[in-house]
């Protein structure tokens, strides 16, 4: 039983289940606090942007540069360099956020950052993939993946702020 179930009652500590037994059928019921707001589209985001992530380690091209494993992280400054950058900072930000539940919105809108960065450098390794080849199924796996990522994360960040207590 976790601390948020568990309940003292006349000297025992109950669950929820076992509460209106133990008081009886008039007893109210109290309600347990579930998941924080935007917890299923971090995790969404967290699996979304570890298969951008696997997808990194595919080919990127069919032949030339990035052909080979670990195509996207080819030598020099290329598309798939930058989304694969991204995709790797926007896993450990979920990551991050995933072991420390208090974080701020700052990583949520820093894995969305990430997300959109990976979606439009995968977009740009498509149209424009190195001199004189194509692109493979490296740059099409993670641009599906990175925004599925993005649409979670803002999904998530849109949860967060919706359920936020008003300041004025």
């Amino acid at each position: 039983m976790c601390l948020t179930c568990a309940l003292p009652v006349r000297g025992r500590t109950l669950g929820t289940e076992c509460l209106a037994t133990a008081l009886g059928p008039d007893a109210p019921v109290p309600d347990v606090p579930g998941r924080g707001p935007g917890s299923a589209g971090r995790s969404i985001a967290l699996a979304s942007f570890a298969v951008a992530a696997a997808a990194t380690i595919l080919p990127w091209s069919r032949f030339g540069p990035g052909a080979e494993a670990f195509g996207s992280w080819t030598a020099g400054l290329s598309w798939s360099v930058l989304a694969g950058v991204a995709v790797v900072c926007g896993l450990l930000l979920c990551i991050a956020r995933r072991l420390r539940p208090g974080l701020g919105r700052g990583w949520d809108v820093g894995t969305v950052v990430s997300g959109a960065l990976a979606v439009g450098a995968s977009a740009l390794a498509i149209a424009r993939p190195p001199a004189f080849s194509s692109p493979w199924l490296g740059p099409y796996l993670a641009l599906v993946a990175s925004a599925i990522a993005t649409a979670a994360s803002a999904a998530a960040l849109t949860g967060a702020v919706e359920r936020e207590p008003a300041r004025s």
